[in-house]
């Protein structure tokens, strides 16, 4: 357990440090290189468009509540634990996402001045490495897989504009660590009822 807050403080530590550390326009400039980088809006309509703007879904919170509701629902016994393991992560992930997005009120790369909807971090990416984190746990065989999966929908947000690079990093580091914690921690949040 050690380990995996271990990792998580640091991460945070360092996004932290580069937040106060580094000349605001120097991340700024940066981010917006990696995002022009990936995002073109030529590539709107593409197949490979249509292809991202579906796999994003895969980070969607409805999905994420979908997933877990069926695991808990039915199968067996290890099967029903781990979609209430997921539905704690989640729950955890959502919490730490949605006060960081409400503290921080980053625009999105598109938006000229809107934060109504902020964007550091990405919940989708957040969501897709708690679930790639808990399913990798539960079936070791399939975790690059669902590694790769989560990464494809963090790189999904970018492609499609809707968040900074840094925006998915962090989200994928909140969403593992997470994800770590409620599995490393297991043992006590299955004997809550819920």
């Amino acid at each position: 357990m050690k380990e995996h807050l271990t990792f998580l403080a640091t991460v945070l530590f360092v996004i932290f440090v580069l937040c106060f550390s580094v000349e605001p326009s120097t991340l700024e400039k940066l981010d917006q290189q990696l995002f022009d980088a990936i995002y073109d809006e030529k590539n709107f309509g593409s197949t490979r468009y249509s292809f991202m703007e579906s796999f994003t879904y895969f980070g969607d919170p409805y999905a994420i509540i979908g997933l877990s509701l069926v695991s808990v629902t039915y199968g067996k016994e290890k099967n029903r634990k781990t979609g209430r393991l997921m539905s704690s992560a989640f729950l955890g992930s959502g919490l730490i996402v949605y006060a960081s997005k409400r503290l921080i009120n980053r625009r999105r790369p598109l938006d000229v001045r809107n934060t109504d909807n902020p964007a550091l971090p990405s919940g989708h990416t957040a969501n897709a490495f708690v679930i790639a984190t808990i399913l990798g746990k539960h079936y070791p065989n399939l975790k690059v897989p669902f590694y790769i999966g989560a990464g494809v929908v963090g790189f999904s947000r970018v492609y499609l504009g809707r968040h900074y690079v840094s925006d998915v990093l962090t989200g994928a580091a909140v969403g593992t660590g997470v994800g770590l914690f409620v599995w490393q921690n297991q043992s006590t949040l299955l004997k809550w009822e819920f």
